[in-house]
């Protein structure tokens, strides 16, 4: 019995982006095991010297404490706005989503594929699209625009809704907490406005051209802005490099190729 290919899984094309296992930075570095005799009371030492909320003492007492408070920033201050964390996981699930069973996850985690691009194409926003989940968009609009809720019993704007209260949206996980939820609601508002400002501009396809910006502006502000907070200089500065292309043409590529390469080295983020 042949255990070959079938022909017409050869012939079938293949996406350009790699769909495939997670990939392991170390893969075969040992578990590391702390040779600490008593690690429960090491690790009161360490909480207690470097943790923002010290033991004995609770988060309302240390917000009414100036004194103390202004030592715990001068230690634990890293300039960085505390709202990045909401937004690095927002970016996270842009480019991460397995979907494989935690029982399988147990079994085997060398083999968790990833079912995102990193083309930071906000596929968690966008989900398959209109005509695949048109459940997700506004049919008053043709489908043009994002579906957008309202807070029961108020003018406020929210994440649409089923009538369980579960969020309608292109990633699911953009809804476990508050601040990722806003977040993924300011996308909606933004595709909807930049919808209606390419429709008064007269563009023939509104919602192509209202993704294909939000993309680009999103792209910008995560390399410009996330990437450039949480990157050393020297790294952020040649990863990737503005070259001149032929016909006079400039265009970015990657700067660290050697050393790394997308398709071939999905390393989980």
């Amino acid at each position: 019995m042949s255990h070959g290919s079938h022909l017409s899984d050869i012939l079938a094309p293949r996406s350009r982006f790699y769909q495939g296992p997670f990939g392991r930075i170390c893969p075969d570095l040992a578990p590391w095991h702390p040779e600490v005799p008593d690690l429960d009371a090491h690790l009161l030492q360490v909480s207690d010297q470097q943790m923002l909320e010290l033991p004995g003492k609770t988060p309302g007492e240390i917000a009414s404490d100036p004194a103390l408070i202004a030592q715990l920033e001068g230690r634990f201050g890293s300039g960085t706005p505390a709202g990045y964390t909401y937004f690095g996981q927002f970016i996270d699930h842009d480019i991460t989503f397995d979907p494989t069973s935690s029982l399988m996850r147990s079994n085997d985690p060398d083999r968790l594929l990833n079912f995102r691009t990193p083309r930071l194409d906000l596929d968690n926003v966008y989900g398959r699209g209109p005509a695949d989940q048109p459940y997700l968009y506004d049919e008053e609009s043709n489908h043009r625009k994002l579906l957008v809720g309202r807070v029961e019993g108020t003018a406020l704007r929210d994440l649409p809704r089923n009538s369980q209260g579960r969020a309608l949206i292109g990633d699911m996980r953009n809804d476990e907490n508050s601040m990722v939820s806003q977040l993924q609601l300011a996308f909606l508002l933004a595709h909807n406005e930049l919808v209606d400002r390419a429709t008064a501009a007269g563009a023939t396809d509104p919602f192509e051209a209202a993704r294909r910006t939000l993309r680009w502006l999103y792209q910008y502000i995560v390399w410009y802005d996330f990437v450039a907070r949480v990157t050393m200089d020297k790294i952020h500065s040649c990863a990737l490099v503005l070259e001149s292309l032929c016909g006079g043409r400039k265009g970015w590529t990657p700067g660290l190729r050697d050393v790394y390469q997308w398709k071939h080295d999905p390393f989980m983020p």
